[in-house]
């Protein structure tokens, strides 16, 4: 697709983008370069890289030394029926505004005469063309006859006549190449021997249409070349083109001139001494913000010192009220019951309990004197009751106690209370039955004003010296007499009773149904029947009491 734009050189950016341009190809004006035809290399027509190479090292020897590589290049051109090698190169100089990047565009420049070259080539290849400017006042002509072809770029004065110079360098190149005779059409733009139209890219075009396109298809047509030996013609470059070194390769590069390194190193010296001050500012404000004023943060400090020295004072004078109570529930013998435990701090420990005799007493006193833990024992109170013996007993507690390693006296983990109160034989999952069954007893006797314990079947003998029996040993165990087990009650006789009798009646049912060697018809019956008990002592009056320990 050809497309005329008309526009100003600031626009040609914006019409670049908008048409998604990836590639310039200009044009050097013939003004500002040289050409020259040279006689193919010997071997060149098989490989055409090693022949655009040697061509590369003609130009270099045949044209001007004082051109720069960039402004150099070489290639093969269709000059009437044969090939010729053309070098070319761009004498105008790098700081010439003309010559001036249009766009971030990436660009490649050509001659004039190369481009002609390739479009007469493409309309046939006669004998002569050329390119007349009168703007800059240059002239390039191209022309292949018997004698040679010949390749000129030509300079007119401006104080010559236009139209005679122009023929007279053309009758002379047809002279110099042996092709006299050959008529001129014109003295202005394209000077082609071809009067009509041709086809070109696909299509027939028009005198107009060449005068106007054929030079910039010339070269698009010589970019486009799968020849790499033809292509190479349009290899000229405004500027020298340096490749982009790595990033570490440029930074060295900048840093090498003492400019750039001295305001580096002004600059690393005002971050190491401004860093630490801004960093340091940072920190303050962020404490600041969270901490508050320093006077805040002083009353707070003071507050946790103040907590931290009550916390060490407790530490150190406060007493470990489990501790207490374990030597005491430790140094307790079995029938002692506690009622209530005093523990004012530093003062004295007072204890009031019931115990079923006055031995039991005085083995509770020498079990707290031995416990290391208090000291000053004493009963100030002993009262003998229907119940048993109430009393209440005073210790003090030793200086340092917490320091000092202690056991309880008496260890119920390795012997339970259900095997002190009922012997060996007694299961460890009923002892919250018994402890039941012992309260109920109990407040059966404060309920009624006597001792129940004569009415109740005759405990199991208990001796410190009765052997441990093993669970086949229970298993064998005989059953129990006909006189421990309570006869039965109807539905009617516990609807009759008041809360103090089923209370009993539930006690002793239940501490029956946990006799070893008890068959499962009996233990279901009087299970049933306690809990018949239970229920109407609840409907007699309040709960009974839960059970001290």
């Amino acid at each position: 697709m050809v497309e005329t734009v008309l526009a100003d050189r600031g626009d040609v950016a914006d019409i670049f983008k908008a048409k998604r341009v990836e590639l310039v190809i200009r044009l050097a004006p013939s003004s500002e370069t040289v050409c020259k035809l040279v006689p193919m290399p010997e071997g060149g027509g098989t490989d055409r890289t090693s022949l655009a190479d040697a061509l590369s090292l003609m130009a270099e020897s045949e044209l001007p030394a004082s051109l720069p590589w960039y402004r150099r290049a070489a290639g093969v051109v269709r000059v009437g029926g044969g090939q010729a090698a053309m070098l070319t190169g761009w004498t105008r100089p790098e700081s010439s505004a003309d010559g001036a990047t249009l766009s971030p565009v990436p660009e490649v420049w050509t001659a004039e005469i190369a481009a002609l070259a390739s479009l007469a080539a493409a309309m046939g290849g006669g004998p002569m063309a050329g390119l007349a400017d009168t703007r800059t006042g240059s002239v390039a002509l191209l022309a292949s006859g018997g004698k040679k072809a010949v390749a000129r770029v030509l300079r007119l004065a401006s104080d010559r006549n236009w139209d005679s110079a122009v023929r007279t360098a053309w009758e002379e190149t047809a002279i110099a190449a042996g092709a006299e005779g050959t008529a001129m059409s014109a003295t202005q733009g394209l000077l082609l021997v071809q009067q009509g139209g041709a086809r070109l890219g696909g299509a027939t075009r028009d005198r107009e249409w060449i005068n106007r396109f054929g030079l910039a298809l010339g070269a698009a047509m010589l970019y486009a070349d799968a020849d790499a030996a033809t292509s190479a013609l349009v290899a000229l470059a405004q500027r020298e083109p340096r490749s982009r070194q790595p990033l570490a390769q440029r930074t060295i590069d900048w840093l090498s001139l003492p400019r750039h390194a001295a305001m580096v190193g002004a600059a690393c010296l005002a971050v190491a001494l401004l860093a630490p001050m801004a960093s340091s500012k940072a920190r303050h404000a962020v404490l600041t913000s969270r901490a508050g004023s320093a006077d805040s943060l002083d009353s707070r400090l003071a507050e946790a010192e103040r907590r931290v020295g009550f916390y060490k004072l407790l530490s150190d004078k406060r007493w470990p009220m489990t501790k207490l109570l374990g030597q005491i529930a430790g140094a307790a013998p079995v029938g002692v019951t506690i009622d209530a435990v005093e523990l004012p701090q530093g003062e004295t420990v007072t204890i009031r309990a019931t115990a079923e005799s006055t031995e039991l007493v005085s083995t509770f006193r020498k079990n707290l004197a031995d416990t290391r833990v208090f000291n000053n024992v004493a009963t100030p109170t002993i009262e003998t009751t229907a119940d048993g013996v109430t009393f209440q007993l005073q210790a003090k507690v030793v200086q340092n106690f917490a320091l000092q390693a202690s056991k309880p006296l008496d260890d119920f983990a390795a012997r339970t209370l259900a095997q002190r109160l009922y012997g060996e034989g007694a299961s460890n999952d009923a002892r919250f039955d018994r402890d039941d069954d012992r309260d109920a007893r109990s407040n059966d006797r404060r309920a009624t004003g006597r001792d129940t314990r004569r009415d109740e079947p005759a405990r199991p003998p208990t001796t410190a010296s009765t052997p441990p029996r093993s669970g086949n040993d229970r298993a064998a165990a005989p059953a129990p007499s006909p006189a421990s087990i309570p006869p039965p009650l109807s539905d009617e006789d516990i609807a009759k009773m008041d809360r103090v009798t089923a209370m009993r009646e539930w006690g002793v049912r239940r501490r029956a149904s946990t006799q070893p060697g008890l068959d499962a018809e009996t233990k279901a019956r009087l299970t049933a029947e306690a809990e018949k008990a239970r229920a109407r002592m609840q409907e007699a009056g309040e709960a009974p009491p839960g059970g001290d320990t």
